[in-house]
């Protein structure tokens, strides 16, 4: 209701609109983390942990309080990638029709949908946790499945997008690293998944695997040499390499000088 209302006196008033707009700049970013950080805390003040052998309960929502959101996530996350099959995995002519180019609709949403992912995985262990405390945890249970296949369908389009960025534009880190993000949180999805399913995996079991999936995660980052893999790589198909870029990378990149320096004495 204050967003229509928002909306309403920002088209009766010139003035209010721009005030509206600066606000709008503030809030935004200041409520998402307020939301974040009320979230933390309510979680942790819901957690009734009893020195017995009953199982952490979780409290604060009831069924129908998790039930029912979640359901409409689903439901928008299902629109989602009805549209990323008809147009990211679809022909190029389509997106002709929004008078943008194909590249730049590969270019946007990589970083939201990883942010997506990790956001809709809390969801998904939350719902593990209320499933322990209610009669109905068969569908709490069915409904975590569902979204966590359609987190996976997103890293899906997220890795598609990422695929035909550097077909086009070639190697960069940052392409490099969110890739290797994608790898782990689909490997925290799968264990997600496994915990959903079985009875007999506990929460501890859980972050014991999500801590080992994150140590071979940054111990693979610190073992690869990204900069001589980008050095070295070939460029995309009907362009030179982009040599500003790679001359801007670390001393691991210097194999690849000399291909580069070759390069450009032939062609300057």
């Amino acid at each position: 209701l204050l967003l229509i209302f928002a909306s309403l006196l920002s088209q009766a008033d010139p003035i209010f609109d721009q005030l509206i707009s600066e606000i709008k700049e503030e809030a935004a970013v200041r409520t998402f983390f307020s939301l974040l950080i009320a979230a933390a805390l309510l979680f942790g003040l819901s957690l009734q942990i009893k020195p017995s052998s009953k199982t952490t309960e979780f409290k604060l929502f009831s069924f129908h309080d998790v039930a029912i959101p979640v359901i409409a996530i689903e439901l928008l996350f299902l629109f989602f990638l009805f549209i990323q099959g008809k147009y990211l995995f679809g022909s190029h002519e389509a997106i002709t029709n929004f008078d943008i180019t194909y590249s730049e609709y590969v270019r946007k949403g990589f970083t939201e949908l990883l942010t997506t992912t990790f956001l809709g995985g809390i969801i998904a262990y939350l719902i593990i946790l209320k499933a322990k405390t209610v009669k109905q945890s068969k569908f709490l249970s069915g409904l975590n499945v569902i979204l966590v296949v359609e987190l996976m369908a997103l890293l899906v389009s997220a890795l598609k997008r990422d695929l035909l960025y550097m077909d086009v534009y070639g190697l960069t880190r940052v392409r490099l690293i969110g890739s290797i993000f994608l790898a782990w949180l689909a490997a925290t999805l799968i264990m997600l998944l496994i915990t959903n399913l079985s009875k007999r995996l506990q929460e501890k079991q859980l972050f014991f695997g999500i801590f080992v999936i994150s140590i071979a995660t940054f111990m693979y980052l610190n073992a690869f040499n990204m900069d001589y893999k980008i050095a070295t790589a070939e460029p995309p198909e009907g362009q030179h390499l982009d040599y500003f870029y790679i001359t801007s990378l670390s001393v691991d990149a210097a194999p690849g000088w000399g291909e580069i320096i070759q390069d450009m004495s032939l062609q300057f």
